[in-house]
């Protein structure tokens, strides 16, 4: 494995496919560029994700769950990626605090007077449809994209909070969902579940609030059920 996925979150599709509760089939189809965009998710050599692509993947998820198009998103993607110069803009705080999504499209604040085609010249900081390339929108209908998620001091993803009581940092255990404030996973606390140990019983094993074994059953079960 690169050392350069330490400390990044380490993620196959098929966790990556749990984790925002899509089929596999279809987060694979989110690594592959088209011939009119570039890929979705920007797996390693080794065909591993990272944190980045893992939020990437959960707005992505947000947004199709919201009936926008994959190639409305992925326009949208190759939009934010040249007017912020990232590789992951729709993992970054300048992106993701200027998305929404209406209907089925996809809108951001537009950082740079332009023209967009078509239309009359669009002033900086006025909302403009990303998948169209640019076309002015009615600040009005904006509903922003809301994801719970910390960022770093250059405002790039850094935690995600699934659900109350769960934290996904890639600094610990590779990215693993997390009881928040601790090392254990909400993969194992099911399956000892699982295996028959009692709730209270991993509660005082792990030095953790029973509403935290409960929390991270919950959240293992809402994947499951997804």
């Amino acid at each position: 494995m690169s050392p350069a996925l330490l400390g990044k979150g380490i993620y196959d599709l098929d966790e990556v496919a749990r984790l925002v509760r899509r089929t596999r089939d279809e987060v694979a189809g989110w690594t592959h560029g088209t011939s009119t965009g570039e890929a979705l998710l920007l797996p390693s050599d080794e065909r591993l994700l990272s944190f980045y692509d893992l939020v990437t993947a959960a707005v992505t998820a947000e947004l199709r769950r919201r009936e926008v198009p994959l190639v409305k998103i992925r326009d949208a993607r190759h939009y934010l990626a040249e007017d912020y110069g990232l590789a992951w803009p729709l993992a970054s705080a300048a992106a993701l605090g200027d998305l929404a999504s209406v209907g089925t499209d996809v809108y951001v604040r537009s950082r740079r007077r332009q023209i967009a085609p078509g239309v009359r010249e669009v002033a900086a900081g006025r909302w403009v449809d990303a998948s169209r390339g640019g076309q002015e929108a009615f600040p009005s209908i904006i509903r922003p994209l809301l994801r719970r998620i910390e960022f770093d001091e250059d405002r790039m993803a850094e935690r995600w909070l699934p659900a109350k009581g769960v934290v996904i940092d890639p600094r610990v255990q590779a990215g693993a969902p997390c009881v928040a404030g601790t090392r254990l996973t909400t993969e194992l606390v099911a399956d000892l579940v699982a295996a028959g140990d009692d709730p209270a019983d991993i509660a005082r094993d792990y030095d953790v609030r029973p509403a935290a074994v409960d929390a991270a059953l919950a959240y293992e079960r809402g994947l499951v059920a997804a």
